[in-house]
């Protein structure tokens, strides 16, 4: 004796809640894959900066013929640009592998006394 009532929900309900649930996963992985990506080119360039970095304290410490070593790929060069009898500018420039290149410089001038001074710019 059926009266017509039903309970539950019924094969159209359950594959819409399906399709909505798969697309929301789907959403939810591509979010996660570029919060991946962001997080891997702000990891790139802070060792890109700590690399570019270290090359000014190489050359502030003339300290040109103990290596730097990088991992494979990465590239740093000085690049030294005389200003004047007494100063001089060093571009410190880190590239990395995917082509990300972050670039520091610092102005070293010599004092009145022969000694030397660093700036940062």
């Amino acid at each position: 004796m059926d009266s017509g009532n039903q309970y539950g929900t019924g094969m159209l309900e359950a594959m819409a809640a399906l399709l909505l649930f798969s697309i929301m996963a789907l959403v939810l992985m591509h979010y996660l894959q570029g919060l991946r990506h962001n997080q891997d080119a702000l990891r790139q360039y802070q060792q890109a900066l700590t690399f570019a970095h270290q090359g000014l304290e190489r050359y502030r410490l003339e300290d040109e013929d103990v290596p730097l070593i990088l991992p494979p790929g990465w590239r740093l060069e000085n690049q030294e640009q005389a200003r004047g009898p007494a100063c001089r500018r060093v571009v410190a420039e880190a590239r990395s592998p995917s082509g990300r290149i972050v670039k520091l410089s610092e102005w070293f001038c010599r004092k009145a006394a022969g000694g030397v001074s660093a700036e940062s710019l």
